[in-house]
């Protein structure tokens, strides 16, 4: 049951060189998924990827940036069973609980973009003979580790501002 391809790097699914390591559904204990770990070079090259493609990210307006998360969130949307599911089998939940994490995280991509819009405008004045100016940028990479009992809406959540 080893799954292949478990690393996205660089826009590309590639196989895992760590450690070999699996997850099982605490209600049954049955093998839900086996993969391998990055190991520290693919961690790197990860990192790497992240931070090329930032720049390209950083540039976009707002509204674009927004246009990427509200796709997100409709994929989302339109996977809601399976990634309940999953979420069930991850964490032992009941599915009415994993249903409200799920559409939390939904949420939260909306939330999160009102949020932006209202707090962080970009302001420009005169004071004193000099400009004085608030500009708002993406942070860059963000590594999140999620707890095993909100998989998706923890890291969703640190993700989405």
């Amino acid at each position: 049951m080893l799954e292949k391809k478990s690393q996205f790097i660089n826009n590309q699914w590639v196989d895992g060189t760590g450690a070999i390591f699996e997850a099982r559904d605490p209600a049954s204990d049955a093998v839900t998924w086996r993969g391998q770990a990055a190991d520290a070079a693919q961690v790197g090259a990860a990192v790497l990827a992240a931070r090329e493609a930032f720049e390209g990210w950083a540039d976009l307006p707002d509204s674009e940036r927004q246009r990427f998360l509200d796709g997100y969130a409709q994929r989302l949307a339109g996977h809601k069973d399976e990634i309940v599911e999953a979420i069930c089998r991850e964490t032992g939940k009941p599915r009415w609980e994993a249903r409200t994490e799920l559409d939390a995280m939904v949420k939260k991509i909306a939330i999160s973009g009102e949020a932006r819009a209202e707090r962080c405008r970009e302001t420009r004045r005169e004071v004193g003979g000099a400009v004085a100016a608030t500009r708002f940028k993406p942070h860059g990479v963000v590594g999140v580790i999620g707890p095993f009992n909100l998989p998706g809406h923890v890291p969703n959540g640190h993700l989405m501002p």
